[in-house]
């Protein structure tokens, strides 16, 4: 990504980081963690200068955008994080950004939606 950007090209890259992207999603999602130690925190100072982690969630009505599936998926009791997102190279202005709450019907992820403008 790095090489690309420094070539001149717009970054857009999303997916499943498997990482805890907000830090502590537990406390934003006020559901235990206990137990489950495979997502952490990103390391701090992995993402390159000129490229930013792009945060999907909205603070007035967080919606996480991964479950455990180590169970049936039960709201308040399933632990709950957000994994998924972007990296964007700083030639793209990111407009928009959110979890689509559809409350893991079709996965172990609820789907994320950025929109975007390329500078």
């Amino acid at each position: 990504m790095l090489e690309e950007y420094e070539a001149g090209n717009y970054v857009i890259a999303g997916g499943d980081f498997n990482k805890d992207l907000l830090g502590d999603s537990s406390a934003i999602f006020d559901v235990s963690n206990e137990g489950y130690t495979w997502a952490q925190p990103l390391p701090e100072g992995i993402i390159p200068e000129g490229l930013t982690l792009v945060s999907s969630l909205d603070p007035e009505a967080p919606v996480p955008s991964c479950r455990n599936a180590d169970m049936p998926y039960t709201p308040g009791e399933t632990f709950v994080l957000t994994t998924d997102g972007f990296i964007v190279s700083d030639n793209v202005t990111v407009t928009a950004c959110s979890v689509i709450d559809e409350a893991f019907a079709c996965s172990d992820h609820n789907p994320v939606r950025m929109s975007f403008i390329l500078n």
